[in-house]
């Protein structure tokens, strides 16, 4: 297998219960651990780091999946995998504290055997010591979190010492930041200030712990990003080349995360994604691209294709569908595109959703690009047939380059 990046994981380590107090006061007067001689041997946790040259095969784990789903850590196909990105951590408006969303589904309740989900997949990378474990923050419809942080710097500071406590209590691998999205280029740089003083402060903890984001596709998001300056601070980026039509807000049937080409309803394709990162100077290595684990769905389209006019007033409450939840009857696979359509005439809902020929298709495309891997969201989609698993596929495909 060629090698396209560095994936580095460090073997566990008991990691103290509270990261020391004198970070709190260092990070506050905006000093470095260095600056006043202190060592990182303060945090009696020393990490001995293995390294293995590969991909990256990320997959987002929801912590919500504990509930209806019952989709717990054991479930995950871990031997085809690289990192799991917990999802999600939030913010204390108040204090710019990092919180568990639901402590009782992350660290209480039993799950696995363990102690909470975050127990489970510890549990998990003790069995699969090249797993890494990184803990999410943020998420759709959270902005508004971010931007209590980007304008009070104490509150940000606050963030970043409570983050990397939950980070050493928990074992996590490191942080991954998922603002969506930064409303303006002022915005933008609020969130490389962030990243700045995050990669600060983790290098004075443990220079191996992982700080990614999960970024947008669309050049209109893009448009306030300062990517030259993020990447600086960054281990990779997590790349969502997904979600490009939807019922909610689509005009015409489109595919959601085809790689190539017009999807149908606008010119969003995950090869046009990565290709601006790369004009923007962002090195392939570090660009990891992101797929679905579930399908859009249009209801009632004029015609069994992309391109078409479709039924805003569908009645169902969403149009997400899991991966899982999905067969391989009149499947049709856009073989130009890379996307796979199927129609369901009980429900009148046309699919849109990526297919193992799709997993294996994007495989070779991150090969013949250099491109640093890929991920999905999220876990609970993937279905349990051997033969439709797209985390599988896709890692198989890789493999074999």
């Amino acid at each position: 297998m060629s090698s396209r990046l560095s994936v580095n994981h460090a073997e566990s380590r008991k990691r103290p219960r509270k990261l020391p107090q004198i970070l709190l006061v260092v990070l506050l007067l905006g000093f470095s651990l260095v600056t006043l001689g202190v060592t990182v041997l303060l945090f009696a946790h020393v990490r001995t780091p293995t390294s293995t040259m590969g991909y990256i095969k990320g997959v987002y784990y929801s912590n919500w999946s504990v509930y209806g789903p019952k989709h717990f850590p054991s479930h995950l196909d871990s031997d085809h995998l690289t990192h799991v990105f917990y999802a999600f951590l939030k913010v204390d408006a108040e204090t710019g504290a990092a919180l568990f969303t639901d402590p009782w589904a992350d660290v209480e309740m039993p799950v696995d055997g363990k102690s909470g989900a975050v127990g489970a997949l510890n549990h998990l990378r003790e069995q699969n010591p090249k797993l890494s474990i990184v803990a999410s923050v943020g998420g759709w419809g959270t902005a508004a979190m971010f931007q209590v942080l980007a304008g009070d710097r104490r509150k940000r500071l606050q963030f970043i010492f409570t983050a990397l406590d939950l980070v050493t209590t928990h074992k996590f691998d490191g942080l991954d930041i998922d603002w969506e999205y930064p409303s303006s280029p002022d915005e933008g740089q609020q969130l490389a200030e962030l990243l700045r003083e995050l990669r600060h402060a983790m290098d004075n903890v443990d220079r191996s712990l992982i700080l990614t984001v999960a970024s947008p596709s669309s050049q209109e998001h893009l448009a306030n990003y300062p990517l030259g300056r993020m990447d600086r601070y960054l281990s990779f980026w997590n790349v969502m080349c997904y979600d490009f039509s939807g019922q909610g807000w689509s005009e015409k049937t489109g595919h959601h995360a085809n790689l190539y080409g017009d999807n149908g309803n606008n010119g969003l394709s995950a090869s046009a994604a990565i290709s601006y990162y790369t004009q923007k100077g962002i090195p392939p290595s570090k660009l990891v691209l992101g797929m679905p684990l579930y399908a859009r769905t249009f209801y009632e389209p004029q015609s069994l294709r992309i391109g078409v006019p479709f039924n805003k007033s569908a009645p169902y409450e969403s149009d997400i569908v899991d991966y899982i939840n999905i067969t391989d009857e009149n499947e049709v696979f856009d073989e130009s595109r890379v996307g796979a359509l199927k129609f369901d005439p009980s429900k009148k809902l046309l699919y849109s959703y990526d297919n193992p020929q799709c997993a294996r298709e994007k495989a070779r495309y991150v090969a013949r690009n250099g491109l640093g891997g890929g991920f999905w969201w999220d876990s609970k989609g993937e279905t349990q047939s051997q033969q439709r698993r797209l985390i599988r596929a896709f890692a198989q495909e890789l493999d074999r380059e």
